[in-house]
């Protein structure tokens, strides 16, 4: 009987585990259907299922609430079979209703879904068990988008309560238990959960400025931070407690031209610019922490491209088009001290060939006013990919909808060459061919240099070596449900 007592202690001791994840940030909307940013995408990823599951090391699709699926009529029909027995964290069962209600409340209505789901026509019911998916014409990486966010299954019945964006209600490993805003959010186990049980019992998520939460973890307060500086990560690097989980995510960082810009809508010029940047720079002070590139379709494939880098040739252009001296150039970012760093020797050497780039750095606000009233010659832009495939990354630059909301591409260009291979390789189910497709429309887009390619991101935490078992995904969303901590 002791024995029975003590293995029985010892259970409710491991699920009692907590993890304490220090923040300096917290979500913006817990509504998948409106929540867009990072923050946001944490919590709603693990307080929701969606139908289909990116697996986080080997970034292949795999089952979810949906077990198995097909299509026909050409990729414009898609039917999905949904898992039995699984249950809301609100304790009523999941159906294909709850699949209809969660995807008709956003088509065509809502900026996310435009983006996310512009050919899905309408979703219906077949059966209690079984839904179709209408699509307007074929979409090639319909399945992947399938795995954002805003494709989260919400209960019909927390809908029509109302109130979702601060209570919401899924069917995914953890619910929220409490929400302080600008304090911290508890996340708990969910009871009902259709697969195995959470070892860790709760997740509390403490918001904080840097210095203090750094602080908080190196005493041991903390279990994980995502506030990470440079100097902080290599102060720690020889650390018996604490370790570095860092890993090259889909964040693409790179430099926007502006076409309305008196000098930014000249080709001569842009060449001339892209000629004066050399993404090498950024080794020098971010070491392998972001990881150049003169591609950005080189995170899918491979393929490293051409470094346009030579200030001869620019100084050369632009003398020879009788600018040097006379072109000024604003180049807006945000404000980093590290990539100030960077910037600068940017803008010395383009002094050199004879352009002049005045560095503005600025806060949210500014940048956005900017963006909306064309106050910029060259604007420093971030894309996370909303999932897994190159149209995430592709039709975000041509998108209206992208720059409307915030994030600067090359929309304004209004190139239907480059547009048309975009389309197109969305409607084609052919791998190869898709690439092919993408790898014109970016060379086209480097030929007359619309963008300049910068880095792209290493995801990092920082974390006490007692939790293990850390995957995130190619986005950069943290797999709680994965999540391990060593009590002993």
């Amino acid at each position: 009987m002791r024995k029975i007592f003590i293995f029985f202690l010892f259970l409710s001791i491991l699920f009692s585990s907590v993890i304490y994840y220090g923040t300096i940030g917290e979500p913006a909307n817990l509504d998948p259907a409106v929540q867009w940013d990072n923050y946001s995408s944490l919590i709603v990823s693990n307080i929701y299922d969606r139908l289909i599951e990116l697996d986080p090391s080997t970034n292949v699709l795999i089952p979810s609430l949906a077990i198995k699926w097909r299509s026909f009529r050409g990729g414009t029909r898609w039917l999905f079979y949904l898992r039995k027995g699984v249950k809301f964290q609100d304790g009523t069962e999941f159906t294909s209703r709850a699949v209809v209600l969660s995807f008709k409340r956003q088509l065509g209505k809502l900026p996310a879904a435009k983006v996310l789901f512009p050919l899905v026509k309408d979703v219906r019911a077949v059966d209690k068990y079984t839904v179709e998916f209408i699509l307007s014409e074929p979409f090639s990486p319909f399945l992947y988008s399938l795995t954002t966010p805003q494709a989260s299954i919400i209960s019909p019945a927390a809908l029509s309560k109302g109130g979702i964006e601060k209570d919401p209600v899924g069917t995914g490993p953890y619910k929220l238990i409490s929400w302080k805003k600008g304090k911290r959010l508890v996340l708990e186990r969910n009871s009902y959960y259709w697969k195995k049980k959470n070892i860790v019992n709760k997740i509390v998520f403490i918001k904080g400025e840097s210095e203090a939460l750094y602080n908080l973890f190196l005493a041991e307060k903390l279990d994980i931070i995502d506030t990470i500086s440079i100097s902080r990560v290599e102060g720690l690097k020889f650390s018996r407690i604490f370790a570095l989980y860092s890993r090259p995510i889909a964040s693409f960082a790179f430099f926007v031209f502006n076409s309305h810009d008196k000098w930014t809508s000249k080709k001569e010029v842009r060449e001339a610019l892209a000629r004066l940047w050399n993404p090498e720079w950024l080794r020098s002070v971010f070491g392998n922490y972001v990881k150049p590139i003169n591609r950005l379709l080189s995170f899918f494939d491979g393929e490293e491209g051409e470094n346009y880098f030579s200030p001869r040739k620019a100084k050369a252009l632009i003398k020879g088009k009788g600018l040097a001296g006379k072109v000024k150039i604003s180049l807006v970012c945000a404000k980093s001290q590290l990539l100030l760093k960077v910037l600068k020797t940017y803008a010395a050497t383009a002094r050199r060939a004879g352009i002049d780039i005045k560095i503005i750095p600025v806060g949210k606000e500014e940048y956005l006013e900017r963006i909306k009233n064309n106050r910029y010659g060259l604007m420093l832009s971030l894309w996370i990919l909303d999932f897994y495939d190159p149209d995430s990354l592709f039709y975000s630059l041509i998108s209206k909808e992208v720059i409307e909301g915030g994030v600067p591409n090359i929309f304004p260009f209004n190139d239907s060459q480059v547009r048309s291979l975009i389309e197109r390789a969305r409607r084609e189910f052919n791998m190869k061919k898709r690439f092919k497709l993408y790898r014109k429309a970016e060379d086209l887009i480097l030929k007359l240099h619309y963008l300049i390619p910068m880095y792209v991101n290493n995801f990092m935490l920082l974390y006490n070596k007692k939790i293990e078992n850390i995957k995130v995904d190619p986005t950069g969303i943290v797999i709680l449900s994965e999540l391990k901590k060593n009590e002993e």
